[in-house]
């Protein structure tokens, strides 16, 4: 495969954190796990055992990899080569890697405390605020926000305007605690009394706090849709048809 192929279906990177999904028995795992070493043929992974335990997996079980590349959500199916130990395992790639519709095709709602402020300035001045942390937790607002992994609503009494850049700091605790750090542009602002609901689109977020918000995205919404999205994802199909 020439290098212009690759780059159009590409395998995650390594040290990329990337989001592994399987079934066995009726049971769903979302389970999020680091690239150790990536080859056409075989991808070694490690269980991030500080965001969810090790599945018990069986040998050739189907699972499927979720990552981001650039702006788009992949998905690649394959299956258990070897499990070298409990944390670590080999998959073999079954096809291509596909392209989502981008990071916003799945959304889910989320328990986060919020932080957002209004920066007067530019997307340098931006940085220069998320440099400076947040230690005070009376300015986090618990709520449940619309997260997807390209954007993210949640309710303000603040004023923003449509096109504002705005600092956020997300504080999530399911399915683990982790900060995440956004510069983001608001999209839209709904009327609300006395809280408005405010759509912030991405602009700025690091790959690790990006992968981090697809991992909670794919588990609360396979925890709160069930299995039908999960078989969708783990039947033989296209990838299959595409050796």
């Amino acid at each position: 495969m020439s290098d212009a192929e690759l780059n159009q279906k590409p395998l995650p990177a390594e040290d990329q954190n990337i989001t592994l999904i399987a079934v066995r028995e009726g049971n769903i795992s979302v389970t999020s796990a680091k690239v150790l070493v990536v080859k056409p043929s075989a991808i070694a992974l490690e269980v991030n055992t500080n965001v969810s335990e090790p599945p018990d997996w069986e040998d050739a079980q189907p699972v499927t990899l979720i990552y981001t590349h650039e702006d788009r959500v992949m998905r690649l199916r394959a299956s258990v080569d070897e499990r070298v130990s409990e944390t670590r395992l080999l998959v073999k790639p079954i096809g291509d890697a596909m392209e989502g519709d981008r990071r916003d095709f799945r959304r889910a709602d989320v328990a986060a405390k919020v932080y957002v402020e209004r920066i007067a300035g530019t997307m340098a001045d931006a940085r220069e605020a998320q440099a400076v942390a947040i230690t005070d937790s009376a300015r986090f607002d618990d709520q449940t926000v619309n997260l997807s992994g390209s954007g993210v609503s949640f309710l303000s009494g603040l004023p923003f305007e449509a096109g504002d850049i705005v600092d956020v700091r997300l504080i999530l605790s399911a399915p683990t605690t982790a900060h995440v750090s956004i510069i983001g542009r608001v999209v839209r602002v709904f009327d609300g009394d006395p809280l408005k609901k405010i759509a912030v689109r991405f602009a700025e977020l690091s790959e690790a706090h990006q992968d981090i918000l697809v991992y909670t995205v794919f588990s609360s919404h396979f925890e709160s849709e069930g299995l039908a999205d999960a078989f969708e994802d783990l039947k033989p199909g296209d990838a299959a048809q595409a050796e």
